[in-house]
């Protein structure tokens, strides 16, 4: 016989816990008998595990890696005489989280998770457990880049071949006032298109893509996700278009590195581009950074509120001239269906670090980008909990704010 209620609770709850931070909150159980138990755990642990499964003719050929970064646990309850009374009980505990801790992240094919799990031991009988995920997110401090005040400034011309012919070059050019971003912020995007390929450009892009290195000791994997991408339309052969301060918002992603992490690494990159058929483009790329601390001296809230990943209309353009990106699927912030989407919930307030509590103050978003909803996991992986999305701070709101001195 089981519990009737078996949960585990963070109270005070925080969207996002960052080193140094203590999660509490407690175990909850209640029945109306007595329950064969001979003691209650909890458990507080942060792992990330990386695995995929490639085929190769008729042979399958599996890669995995993994590590864990803490794991602590206590005995919330024990008794002797294996009787766990009837009642409505609560226990409670309470972890600090260590330092030096990668972000959470998630993706179908490499996870960092932090839980707090509770187990009911109980004699001749399979265990009892519950367990509930939260956010960590390692602070990212920007002015701690030296790359990221550099300015991008980035031309190319390109000659289009089509059917062994040469045809005219394209010209790029883009320029952002710098590399290094919070979400929250737009990357204000310059540049000129000019056309004389002798064909005409269905339309042209800006867009971050995340590029994902997943690590094992025998093969690393890596994968591209678009992740934010604004556009225009058409160019005719022998015109040109100019992009005159347009906004690439950054959505609410992990921060580039994912610090302190050995088997996943996330890189991001600015990608311009002219798209003139399925296999013919021209294009520049330039390595971004995405943190979490802004840089001192930027404007680090926008004045209207972001398209939150996806794509975002840069001027009126038909569908046929430019297809959508698939927008993510917005999840519910647990507990708060009545929001709809993932709009932080106003009282919730994130508690930053000492050092940080000049900056203005952060909000979160879930990520839409990396969670388990993107594909199955079908591939070997760990099936728990599909559809976690990790919660990481943003600085989206309607007031510009600006962030100290440079």
């Amino acid at each position: 016989m089981g519990f009737e209620t078996f949960t585990v609770v963070l109270e005070p709850e925080q969207p996002v816990y960052f080193s140094g931070q203590v999660v509490q909150g407690y175990v909850r159980i209640a029945n109306q008998s007595s329950v064969t138990c001979t003691k209650i755990t909890v458990t507080a642990k942060g792992i990330a595990k990386v695995s995929w499964t490639e085929k190769r003719g008729k042979t399958s050929h599996s890669y995995c890696s993994s590590e864990e970064y803490f794991r602590e646990t206590l005995t919330v309850w024990s008794e002797m005489d294996e009787t766990f009374p009837a009642g409505d009980h609560r226990f409670p505990f309470a972890f600090e989280i260590p330092q030096d801790v990668p972000s959470s992240f998630e993706s179908y094919i490499g996870k960092v998770r932090y839980q707090v799990k509770a187990v009911a031991d109980k004699p001749w009988q399979l265990d009892e457990s519950t367990k509930t995920l939260f956010s960590v997110n390692h602070l990212y401090d920007l002015n701690t880049d030296t790359m990221a005040r550099s300015p991008i400034l980035r031309e190319r011309e390109k000659s289009i071949r089509c059917c062994c012919a040469v045809w005219g070059p394209i010209n790029l050019t883009v320029t952002a006032e710098r590399k290094g971003y919070v979400a929250g912020e737009n990357m204000v995007i310059n540049g000129e298109i000019v056309n004389n390929s002798g064909s005409r450009i269905k339309y042209t892009e800006a867009k971050i893509v995340q590029k994902i290195s997943y690590i094992t000791s025998s093969k690393t994997k890596e994968t591209c996700h678009t992740v934010q991408r604004v556009y225009r339309p058409q160019i005719e052969s022998g015109s040109s278009d100019r992009w005159e301060d347009v906004p690439l918002p950054v959505p609410a992603v992990t921060t580039s590195h994912l610090m302190h992490c050995n088997i996943i690494d996330v890189e991001y990159y600015l990608v311009f581009e002219a798209k003139l058929g399925t296999c013919r483009t021209a294009k520049i790329e330039e390595d971004i950074i995405i943190g979490s601390i802004p840089l001192r001296g930027t404007i680090v809230a926008p004045e209207r509120p972001l398209e939150v990943g996806g794509t975002v209309l840069a001027s009126s353009v038909s569908q046929e001239n430019s297809p959508m990106l698939g927008q993510p699927r917005q999840l519910p912030q647990r507990g708060h269906e009545e929001q709809g989407g993932d709009n932080p919930p106003p009282y919730h307030r994130i508690i930053m670090p000492e050092q940080y509590a000049d900056i203005p103050p952060p909000s979160y978003e879930s990520c839409m980008f990396n969670s388990g909803n993107q594909n199955t996991l079908s591939n070997g992986t760990n099936n728990d909990e599909v559809g976690f999305a990790p919660h990481y701070i943003t600085y989206r709101g309607t007031n510009f704010q600006h962030y100290g001195q440079v």
